[in-house]
């Protein structure tokens, strides 16, 4: 039997469709496997089964946000650090005392304001260095 009579065609031919429409997803055939039980033979029923496993792969481009860093006097021994695109415009800005916090909670705070995975940000600290992951659990008041 061809898979069009098994009722798997359609869906295969659909998922095919929706690979190419998007041009970056792609489909692997990872296993196929037919059986056939006949009871009673040679006049009793045949039945046929088919399983077709598929994965779906999508590829992905991951586009980085590159946030300037500066840092201004609050009131009562606070910072206030704001984060800007490197066209100037401001992205995000919170208020934090330098000593309790460290340099991934300002990432996920960021990210959170910009609506981001903290992955795609690269934080340039105001002297200019770009802040490294490694450094994620250093407290503010050291960089």
């Amino acid at each position: 039997p061809s898979l069009a009579e098994f009722g798997v065609q359609e869906r295969l031919d659909e998922a095919v469709a929706e690979a190419k429409e998007s041009g970056n997803t792609y489909l692997l055939r990872l296993d196929q496997t037919f059986s056939c039980h006949h009871r009673n033979p040679p006049r009793g029923p045949v039945r046929w089964r088919s399983y077709t496993v598929l994965l779906s792969v999508e590829m992905k481009q991951k586009t980085l946000l590159a946030v300037q860093l500066s840092v201004a006097e609050a009131e009562s021994g606070l910072v206030e650090v704001s984060g800007s695109s490197l066209a100037g415009r401001e992205l995000a800005r919170v208020t934090v005392r330098l000593a309790e916090k460290n340099l991934r909670w300002l990432r996920e705070q960021i990210a959170a304001q910009v609506e981001q995975d903290t992955g795609v940000l690269r934080l340039v600290l105001p002297d200019g260095t770009l802040a490294p992951p490694a450094r994620d659990f250093e407290p503010l008041a050291a960089l």
